[in-house]
């Protein structure tokens, strides 16, 4: 499992090379979902080795100079200011998805002309330019669990992956002296980090979740091509159509080619991981049954559905990986 730390002194490594050689843009990208833990990189890389932390969240980036750096009014004067006030700085630029106004923003980074050395961080893997370098956050995987804790079952360890995609955000909410249905039971409890990880990351990606919600669970029962979604939903096809190329998008869904019974090749959408499935499958239309604590039944039935939408899942994926 590769640690913040690994990836902090691997940030350094590169910055450092820029700064000795004068090599590449001196823009880095680095990526990872939610809960991968790329604030938690940034903010140690400042303060293990100096330099600056901004984040876009809820900002305009006509505003972010201004709330960023006291008295700038552009682009121009906070890279001035930024330049005088650090030596060959490492900034980091934190949520560059949150909003998508932000070409003048980085049409100025080119002002920097290898004097400091920028980390522009995304949820969404970004197309990148030329002479730039992506880093991408690794999920965990059930072997790194194993390897850390000893007596954990390998079968709950596929388990606790499948069903957090290995997002170390997710799989540190599972204490590992429990057994995993007494985990289940835990993180099955309305309001739960685990079932608001889902709320949470659709109200930032998009305006209206509910509308991508309808889409997201018909996907979850069944409905994987365009015409039976819009059936489903009751939306016209070009919705829907410009619906699916959003979720594709931001990583909620994964495309296949399948041929149909006249030989016709189609599109099928499908929920991308086994988080996804265990939120969509189990907990989305259930949500009301998760007020009160769960019965010992409950559960049992919980873990069984967890192996069926999830854990299968993840274990098919793996074994076409090997």
């Amino acid at each position: 499992m590769k640690r913040i730390e690994e990836y902090e002194k691997e940030i350094q490594s590169v910055a450092s090379e820029h700064f000795n050689r004068r090599t590449g843009s001196g823009v880095m990208y680095l990526c990872g979902k939610s809960g991968m833990g790329k604030t938690l990189l940034a903010r140690q890389h400042v303060k293990d080795h100096g330099g600056l932390y901004f984040s876009f969240r809820n900002l305009d980036a006509d505003l972010a100079p201004r709330i960023f750096l006291p008295n700038c009014s552009n682009w121009d004067e906070f890279f001035q200011k930024v330049l005088i006030a650090k030596n060959r700085p490492v900034i980091f630029f934190d949520d560059m998805d949150d909003r998508n106004d932000k070409d003048v923003f980085l049409e100025k980074l080119s002002v920097l002309k290898g004097t400091a050395f920028v980390v522009l961080i995304y949820r969404n893997e970004s197309q990148i330019p030329a002479q730039s370098r992506k880093l991408t956050m690794k999920p965990i995987i059930p072997p790194d669990l194993c390897r850390e804790y000893k007596k954990l079952d390998q079968r709950d360890a596929l388990r606790i992956i499948a069903m957090t995609d290995g997002i170390p955000a997710l799989v540190n909410l599972f204490r590992l002296d429990l057994s995993f249905e007494e985990n289940v039971q835990n993180i099955f409890v309305v309001g739960s980090p685990y079932l608001r990880y889902a709320e949470e990351n659709l109200r930032r990606e998009f305006r209206s979740p509910e509308s991508y919600n309808t889409l997201l669970y018909g996907m979850a029962i069944g409905f994987n091509r365009i015409s039976q979604l819009a059936e489903f939903s009751g939306y016209p096809k070009n919705k829907c159509d410009k619906y699916l190329k959003a979720l594709d998008t931001a990583g909620y869904i994964e495309k296949e080619q399948k041929r149909d019974e006249t030989g016709t090749v189609r599109t099928h959408y499908y929920l991308k991981g086994g988080y996804l499935r265990v939120w969509y499958q189990i907990y989305f239309p259930r949500q009301h049954e998760f007020i009160d604590p769960l019965t010992e039944e409950t559960v049992k039935d919980l873990v069984s559905w967890i192996d069926a939408c999830a854990t299968k899942y993840y274990f098919r994926k793996l074994c076409w990986r090997w």
